[in-house]
């Protein structure tokens, strides 16, 4: 693809992120355990370009080392946005499933709890949006909820399901399909873990393989960047 850079409708589908964005920081800490297993093994480097999709309140972009500069944060939510710390990193207003940036022009991309909220279309999308951002050799690290072993777990899966129901949350469905989208969308995995300190998650890295990128997508004006002094997303001129 050119260098033009693709960007959705953010403000079409109703904010239910948003509304919950000032207590959502209070859960971080059970999602702190899976995201620094995550980032231990991308292990992103200073001059190395980083992707943060769906940034929520900011634990990726505070977790990164401080040394790794050129890291932005993706959200489709302004009330997140509005009530995130991302650090002093960019960020932008944009959807999973439409990225604002430039085909194969990253070096790591993170979807940390976030597929198990998309419907299988827009999960789907979403993998495969991330794999043709990604540098033939690229890493893409995920997080999602493990089906749970006990009934403790299964009742706290449950209570979130409910209350994602309620308040328009998306789907909260542990992405039993994730296997096959990774392998359709030309990722290998390299590494999968399961934490079960805080929430049971599933800690999935790949890498993208060598080959053509995917056919080029419409080229759509570009989100502005969120706040006064954020500098421009990764990948862009």
């Amino acid at each position: 693809m050119p260098a033009a850079h693709r960007a959705p409708d953010a403000g079409a589908r109703p904010d239910g992120w948003g509304a919950l964005a000032p207590v959502y920081r209070w859960q971080e800490p059970l999602q702190r355990r899976s995201v620094t297993t995550l980032l231990r093994v991308l292990a992103p480097l200073p001059g190395e370009r980083v992707l943060d999709v769906g940034a929520g309140t900011g634990l990726v972009c505070r977790s990164v080392p401080d040394e790794v500069r050129a890291v932005a944060a993706v959200e489709p939510s302004a009330g997140m946005l509005a009530a995130a710390d991302l650090a002093g990193r960019a960020a932008v207003r944009a959807d999973a499933v439409r990225l604002p940036v430039a085909d194969g022009s990253v070096d790591v991309v993170v979807a940390s709890w976030l597929l198990h909220v998309l419907d299988a279309g827009d999960r789907a999308a979403a993998v495969a949006e991330a794999a043709g951002v990604l540098r033939p050799g690229g890493r893409l690290g995920v997080v999602v909820p493990a089906v749970p072993r006990t009934t403790g777990q299964r009742l706290v899966r449950g209570a979130a399901r409910r209350l994602a129901d309620r308040r328009g949350l998306g789907a909260f469905r542990v992405p039993v399909d994730l296997p096959g989208l990774l392998t359709d969308a030309g990722l290998q995995v390299r590494h999968h873990a399961r934490t079960g300190r805080g929430y049971l998650a599933d800690v999935v890295v790949c890498t993208r393989a060598p080959g053509p990128r995917r056919p080029p997508a419409v080229a759509v004006s570009p989100v502005s960047p969120v706040g006064p002094a954020a500098p421009a997303p990764v990948g862009r001129a």
